[in-house]
């Protein structure tokens, strides 16, 4: 029996216990790391599913990053921090595994990190990074950063990759962008200039049409 395939794809966005509030000129972000400490006989590791760096040290240290949406000039800049701290003595160390291969983020002693604006496919946004862990070796105390609220606000000043009124923008980028940058308008009308796709199969080969059916989604392509 042959069949057509609808795809509906829906979009999710899961901050890790972090929520981001935007209004005209600035963007808020607010909460408290999830994470959890577990010990075996000889190590003690920090349980998160938020990102992973490698220190100088060889520890695995939680971070929490983010893209999100930048006007066509300007970039963010850090109005106001605020946080509690809380010190939780670790049963052991923690395991430190030196990788020189593994790319190591140096956190130059800085909380909240704004990189340079990054233009795609006639979008622009920047990476913002959140740093609420430190680990210091000789006591074995972990100390993280709670109750966190950061106000950015635009600084229209910083000219470093801006967006041309003349810039087009890219239907297949924007569609992987909305999954992955904050502050992009939901009510977006994105056309699709790429086409459309209509899988008709075999019932012997469904298991393999997922792939295939994700890989075009990715590339922008509507799929029915």
């Amino acid at each position: 029996m042959l069949r057509i395939l609808f795809v509906l794809l829906i979009l999710n966005s899961i901050l890790n216990g972090f929520e981001l509030k935007f209004s005209d000129n600035s963007v808020t972000i607010s909460g408290n790391p999830i994470y959890d400490i577990t010990s075996d006989v000889k190590y003690s590791e920090i349980k998160s599913s938020m990102k992973i760096m490698k220190t100088k040290e060889g520890y695995d240290i939680p971070f929490e990053s983010y893209l999100v949406v930048l006007p066509s000039s300007g970039n963010y800049i850090v109005e106001k921090i605020s946080f509690t701290t809380k010190e939780v003595v670790l049963d052991k160390k923690l395991k430190s595994e030196k990788d020189e291969v593994f790319t190591v983020i140096d956190k130059k002693n800085s909380f909240v990190q704004i990189a340079d604006p990054v233009i795609a496919g006639g979008n622009r946004f920047v990476q913002v990074v959140i740093y609420p862990f430190d680990y210091n070796e000789s006591t074995k105390i972990l100390t993280v950063k709670e109750n966190i609220q950061i106000e950015l606000k635009i600084d229209y000043q910083n000219n470093i990759n801006t967006l041309s009124n003349r810039s087009s923008r890219s239907n297949s980028v924007s569609r992987i962008l909305d999954k992955t940058v904050s502050g992009l308008p939901k009510d977006r009308t994105l056309t699709s200039n790429r086409g459309t796709y209509v899988f008709v199969y075999p019932d012997e080969v469904e298991q393999y049409i997922d792939y295939y059916k994700d890989w075009k989604n990715s590339l922008g392509y509507e799929v029915i």
